[in-house]
C-alpha cells in the first residue's frame, strides 16, 4: 500500500507541475464518476476509486462516500457546489473526540431504538443483535449506521444536513472518532 500511495503522490506532483495548479482540496464522488457536467469546472486532478481508497484510507470513509473516485481543486468548493454535485468533502480534519456530544448521540440512537422496538430496558439480550452489527462492521461509524439505520435517519443533524451541513459534518467526524469500547461503555451506563 505504501508503494501505491507513493505512485499516487508522484502522479499528483507531475499534474501540479504540468498545469501549474495545486491539488489542495479533495472531494469524493458519491453518485456518479468523473465526467462532463458531473463536477464543477476548473478541477486540478482526478483519482480513480482504487487510488482514492488508498490516498484517503486514514479517513475511514464508507465506500459509498468515494465510490466513484475523487477530484481536486486549487480553491475550496462552496457547500452548495458540494451538495449540488453530490460530492463528499475529504478536507475535513478530524476533531478531537467530544465525549459529551458522542454520549448524547448514542443515547438518542439507543432511546429511539428502544421506542421503535417497544423495549423498556436493555437487559436480557434485547440489544444483542444491534451490538453484533456494531462489532462486525468495518468502522464504528458504519456499525452505528447499520445498527441504528432508522434512528440515524431521524437525527436532527441528518434531517437538517442540507440547511446546516457543518452540523452534519461534525456528526460524521465524531462518529469516525468513536471506538466500539466507548459506544459499549456509554450503552452500559444507560
Amino acid at each position: 500500500m505504501c508503494n501505491k500511495l507513493k505512485e499516487i503522490e508522484d502522479k499528483l506532483s507531475m499534474l501540479e507541475e504540468t498545469f501549474g495548479q495545486k491539488a489542495n482540496y479533495w472531494y469524493g464522488f458519491r453518485l456518479r464518476g468523473f465526467s462532463m457536467g458531473c463536477q464543477p469546472d476548473n478541477h486540478v486532478a482526478y483519482l480513480s476509486p482504487e487510488e482514492t481508497s488508498v490516498k484517503f484510507a486514514s479517513l475511514e470513509l464508507g465506500e459509498s462516500r468515494i465510490r466513484f473516485g475523487a477530484v481536486a481543486y486549487e480553491k475550496p468548493l462552496t457547500d452548495n457546489e458540494i451538495e449540488h454535485y453530490s460530492l463528499t468533502d475529504l478536507n475535513i480534519e478530524p476533531d478531537t473526540l467530544d465525549r459529551d456530544y458522542c454520549e448524547g448521540v448514542i443515547r438518542r440512537l439507543v432511546c429511539d431504538w428502544m421506542d421503535d422496538n417497544n423495549v423498556e430496558c436493555l437487559a436480557g439480550g434485547a440489544f444483542d443483535e444491534s451490538l453484533k452489527k456494531l462489532k462486525s462492521a468495518k468502522s464504528v461509524r458504519t456499525g452505528l449506521i447499520s445498527a441504528f439505520a432508522r434512528q440515524f435517519r431521524n437525527l436532527d443533524e441528518f434531517l437538517e444536513r442540507q440547511e446546516d451541513p457543518k452540523r452534519f459534518k461534525r456528526l460524521e467526524s465524531q462518529l469516525s472518532l468513536m471506538t466500539t469500547e466507548l459506544v459499549e461503555e456509554i450503552i452500559s451506563e444507560m
